[in-house]
Formats: structure tokens, C-alpha cells, sequence
């Protein structure tokens, strides 16, 4: 199963400065579960897209040492830019 590394991030720190730094907001979230706020590399979400799609689960582990199975369940992408703004990751199971 492929698998994504994220970094937990705080509501506080800036989108902008996030992207910036070629990360992407994003967010975990599922039945019973507290959402988790998150920013993933954009070169590793890209790569990891080609093979996944919206419809097949990975693992994305969380710094700390979480690990959950979710499917890409919204990809927000600038239209004229194309660069990925935001994600959402739905937790299976």
C-alpha cells in the first residue's frame, strides 16, 4: 500500500507561508475521530496521486508516529496556476 509523510501544523500558522515552502494544507478527518490539521509535501501529493487516485486508500503517517488509512476525498486546485490549495484526507474504517 503506498504511503504519504505529513507534518502536524497549527490553525495559527499561515497557508501562504506554508506553500511558500512547497507544502500544502490539508486536513484528517473520520467518523469518531477529532480533525487533524496537517501539510504535506506537493511534489510527494503529485506523485502519490498519479497511482492512487480519489478511490484507492494509502497511509498517510503523521509526525509523532499516527498512521491511518484514508483516501483523498477533496484536492483543491488553483485553475490557473494548477498548484494543489488545499486537501481533505477521509480515514477508512
Amino acid at each position: 500500500m503506498k504511503s504519504l509523510n505529513a507534518l502536524k501544523r497549527e490553525l495559527s500558522e499561515s497557508n501562504e507561508f506554508l506553500r511558500e515552502k512547497g507544502n500544502v494544507p490539508a486536513v484528517i478527518y473520520g467518523k469518531g475521530v477529532a480533525n487533524i490539521l496537517v501539510a504535506v509535501k506537493e511534489n510527494e501529493v503529485r506523485s502519490l496521486w498519479r497511482d492512487v487516485r480519489d478511490t484507492e486508500p494509502f497511509h498517510i503517517k503523521v509526525e509523532g508516529g499516527e498512521s491511518y488509512t484514508v483516501i483523498m476525498k477533496d484536492m483543491q486546485v488553483h485553475v490557473v496556476s494548477g498548484n494543489i490549495l488545499h486537501i481533505d484526507f477521509l480515514i477508512q474504517g
